[in-house]
C-alpha cells in the first residue's frame, strides 16, 4: 500500500537506492534538478494562515477543456458523484467553505471559445470576471509576453506560501521569467502530475522471456542506477517476434515489439537524459540545444528511436491527423504486443491501458548512462495544467485568491493525494508495491524546459524549439548539427522577441 511519507524518510529511503535529489547544473546538461516533493510534509505543519470569514466571497476560476478526466474537477465539482477523485475535491472543497466561508467557482470555455484568448480580453478590458485561470502550460506560456498575468512575486499579502512542499517550487526556480514567476502548480491540482512522463513496461512480458528474466528485477536495475538507454535498447532488442518478413502495426497483429513510441517521445527521452532545450539558470534563457553534450545525446537516443524494427513509432506508421495512431499505440501495448511504452500517467485511465489484462508495471524514463546520477522525469506541455493570476487582480479580491489557492493546495494535500495515489494509481491500475516506489521518484523529479513551453520561434508559421527532435524524428533524419544550425537564429529571434515583450 503506498502510503504518504514524511519528507525526512522519503529522503532517506531514496538516499538508500541512490535515488536522490536532482542538482542543476550552469548547462542543464546531466543532472537537472527536478527536487523531490516532500510527501506528507503538510501534517507537520499545518495550515499556515489565519483562520478568516471570507463572508461568503465566490473565487472564479477560469478553466479549460481538457482530453482527460481531471481538467475540472480538480477546480472545483458541485456533487458527489461516488467516484473517489471526484468525491476528494468535492470534500476539499466543502471543507475551505466551511472552515473560511470561502466559495471556489469554476467557468469553463463554451463551444468554440479559448481559454487563452477569454483572459487575454478579460484583461485587455480591465474584467473582473475571473480571479484565477487554470490551463496548459503551453497556453500559459503562449500568452504570457502579453502582459496579462500576475507576477507572483509581486504580490503584496502573504497568503500563499510557495516554498512549502504542497507547491512545486521546481516549476517557480525553472520556468521563471527574470526572477518573475507567473505559473504554480502543486497540490491544488491534478493534472500538473498526471501530465508527466513515465516508462509503462509489460511485466508478463519481461518474465516470460528468458534473456530478460536473467537480468533480474527490473526495479533493482533502477534503484541499482543502472536503468540507461543502453539496458533499455537491449531488452527491447531481446523482443523478436514477427510473424512475416516485416511487423504489422496494428493492434490485431500478433507481432511483438520491444517498444512502441509516438513523436513527442524524442524531447521527452533528451529531458531524461538531462537535456534541455534551453539553460534558464542566467538573466535570460540561453540555447544549449547544438552544445556537444546535447547533440552526442541526441544520437544515443536516435539510435534508439530509429530503430525501426524494434520501435514502432505511430506517426511513421499512421497520420497524426488520418486515424488513430496514438489510440493504435496504446491498444498495442494492452494487447501484450510491447515490452515498453513511454507516455503520460494520464494514460492509465484511457481505455485502452485501464482495461488491458496484461500486468504492466511503471519506470522512470531512462538516464543517458550511469554517470547521470539521477532521474529526472519531463512534462507534457500540452496537458500539464498550472495556475496562474490575471495582472488586473488587486485589493481584497486578490487577498481572497491567494488564501483560497493556498487553502486548495494544502487541503488537497491533506484530503485528495491519498485518493490519487492510492486508490487510484496502485490500487486500481498496478498490481505491485514497486510500482507504486517508482510513482513517487517519478513525480518527485519532474523536469521543466522552457524550450517547450514558449516554444521560442522566429515568427509565425515556423516550427520552434517543440518541434527541433519532432522534425527531425519525423523524417528519421540524424543530421542534428546541419539541423541546428538552419533554425537556430530563428529560435535566438524568438528569445529575443521574448524577453523584450517581457521587460518591457
Amino acid at each position: 500500500m503506498l502510503r504518504r511519507i514524511s519528507a525526512l524518510l522519503l529522503c532517506t529511503l531514496l538516499c538508500i537506492s541512490t535515488l536522490l535529489l536532482v542538482s542543476c547544473n550552469k548547462d542543464g546538461g546531466e543532472g537537472s534538478n527536478s527536487g523531490i516533493k516532500e510527501f506528507g510534509s503538510a501534517s507537520d505543519k499545518g495550515f499556515l494562515n489565519e483562520q478568516i470569514d471570507w463572508q461568503g466571497e465566490t473565487i472564479t476560476v477560469l478553466g479549460y477543456n481538457g482530453e482527460f478526466s481531471y481538467h475540472s474537477i480538480q477546480i472545483a465539482t458541485e456533487e458527489q458523484t461516488g467516484e473517489a477523485l471526484n468525491d476528494a475535491f468535492y470534500e476539499r472543497n466543502a471543507k475551505i467553505e466551511e472552515l473560511f466561508n470561502l466559495n471556489i467557482k469554476v467557468e469553463l470555455p463554451g463551444t468554440g471559445e479559448d481559454t487563452g484568448v477569454m483572459i487575454k480580453n478579460a484583461v485587455l478590458g480591465n474584467s473582473a470576471d475571473y480571479d484565477a485561470v487554470v490551463a496548459p502550460l503551453y497556453i500559459l506560456g503562449l500568452y504570457l509576453p502579453e502582459d496579462i498575468f500576475l507576477d507572483f512575486n509581486s504580490i503584496e499579502n502573504d497568503y500563499l506560501h510557495l516554498d512549502e512542499a504542497w507547491w512545486d517550487q521546481e516549476l517557480q526556480k525553472q520556468v521563471a521569467v527574470n526572477g518573475s514567476v507567473y505559473f504554480i502548480a502543486g497540490d491544488a491540482l491534478i493534472e500538473d502530475d498526471e501530465a508527466t512522463w513515465a516508462m509503462f513496461f509489460n511485466k508478463d512480458m519481461y518474465n516470460s522471456n528468458a534473456n530478460l528474466a536473467e537480468r533480474g528485477s527490473i526495479y533493482d536495475i533502477v534503484k541499482n542506477g543502472e536503468w540507461t538507454l543502453d539496458v533499455m535498447y537491449e531488452m527491447i532488442s531481446d523482443v523478436e517476434y514477427s510473424t512475416g518478413e516485416q511487423k504489422v502495426w496494428h493492434p490485431d497483429s500478433e507481432d511483438k515489439w520491444g517498444m512502441v513510441t509516438q513523436m513527442l517521445d524524442f524531447y521527452l527521452f533528451m529531458q531524461g537524459c538531462g537535456q534541455t532545450m534551453i539553460d534558464n539558470t542566467g538573466d535570460v534563457p540561453e540555447l544549449r540545444g547544438g552544445t556537444e553534450e546535447n547533440i552526442n545525446t541526441f544520437y544515443d537516443v536516435a539510435a534508439v528511436l530509429l530503430d525501426e524494427e524494434n520501435v514502432g513509432c505511430a506517426e511513421l506508421h499512421v497520420s497524426w491527423n488520418d486515424g488513430h495512431p496514438y489510440q493504435m499505440k496504446r491498444q498495442i501495448f494492452g494487447n501484450g504486443n510491447a515490452l515498453f511504452m513511454p507516455n503520460q500517467l494520464a494514460v492509465i485511465g484511457q481505455s485502452e491501458i485501464s482495461e488491458a489484462e496484461i500486468n504492466y508495471g511503471l519506470l522512470p524514463m531512462p538516464k543517458k548512462n550511469e554517470n547521470q546520477e539521477y532521474y529526472t522525469s519531463g512534462v507534457e506541455v500540452y496537458h500539464y495544467s498550472a495556475i496562474a493570476l490575471p495582472a488586473t487582480a488587486q485589493g481584497k479580491k486578490l487577498e481572497a485568491t491567494c488564501y483560497a489557492l493556498e487553502a486548495m493546495a494544502y487541503y488537497g494535500n491533506q484530503i485528495v493525494n491519498d485518493d490519487y495515489y492510492e486508490r487510484t494509481l496502485t490500487y486500481r491500475r498496478f498490481k505491485d508495491d514497486e510500482s507504486g516506489d517508482m510513482l513517487e521518484l517519478i513525480l518527485s523529479n519532474k523536469t521543466y524546459d522552457m524550450g517547450a513551453i514558449f516554444n521560442f520561434k522566429g515568427g509565425e508559421g515556423m516550427h520552434g524549439t517543440l518541434g527541433f527532435y519532432t522534425d527531425l524524428y519525423i523524417e528519421k533524419r540524424t543530421d542534428i548539427v546541419s539541423h541546428w544550425e538552419s533554425v537556430v537564429n530563428s529560435y535566438q529571434t524568438g528569445i529575443n522577441k521574448f524577453v523584450e515583450q517581457c521587460n518591457s
